[in-house]
């Protein structure tokens, strides 16, 4: 049954271009529980209807604030029509320019709010999951194909984006220069990163 349910949870986070989906979701939960019922027999299959409740770092009227805070900043960067080039250095120049690392929570555990795009855009402070998962939004309301990597970085846990131009993967971490006017790690091959 555990291997069925992480089969379902693997479907529901699937990357689909979706800006609200994919890697957007399965970074902003912080866990789920499943409940299965009305069991019944079909053959030799058993059908049972699963339901799964879901917790996420925020909640729907902070998502809902991220919706319109991102149709305007989008408006704002008037990127609309341009390259994909031009897109992901405009996206990347807001965040490195207006959101500082949440230092003050960083070791703060049960304030998962910084893990989201709602601490990087409306509170204008996360840590590197919050980068990361604004800029992964805003690039695919852009139409930028773009995904959230997680790994190391000094020996602990980070996470990054990497895009897609030309049909190939650049890496991009909003992170390490953000306040900086530094592309040391804006659209960079994995051998230089």
């Amino acid at each position: 049954m555990q291997a069925l349910v992480l089969d379902i949870m693997a479907s529901a986070m699937e990357h689909t271009g979706n800006p609200v989906e994919g890697d957007y979701l399965l970074w902003q939960y912080t866990g789920f529980e499943v409940g299965f019922d009305n069991f019944s027999l079909s053959g030799q299959n058993v059908v049972a209807t699963a339901t799964f409740t879901m917790t996420y770092h925020a909640d729907a009227a902070q998502e809902a604030a991220v919706d319109s805070a991102v149709a305007q900043l989008l408006s704002q960067l008037n990127v609309s029509g341009k390259d994909s080039y031009t897109k992901l250095k405009a996206i990347y120049d807001y965040i490195t320019a207006n959101i500082t690392y949440d230092y003050d929570n960083l070791q703060n555990n049960s304030y998962k709010l910084k893990h989201t795009a709602y601490a990087a855009l409306i509170n204008k402070t996360a840590v590197c999951q919050g980068y990361a998962v604004l800029l992964y939004r805003l690039a695919l309301e852009l139409g930028v194909d773009c995904r959230m990597i997680p790994g190391n970085s000094n020996g602990q846990g980070h996470v990054w984006n990497i895009a897609k131009l030309d049909g190939k993967y650049y890496n991009l971490d909003s992170t390490w220069y953000a306040g900086l006017p530094i592309y040391q790690c804006f659209l960079v091959g994995s051998d230089n990163f």
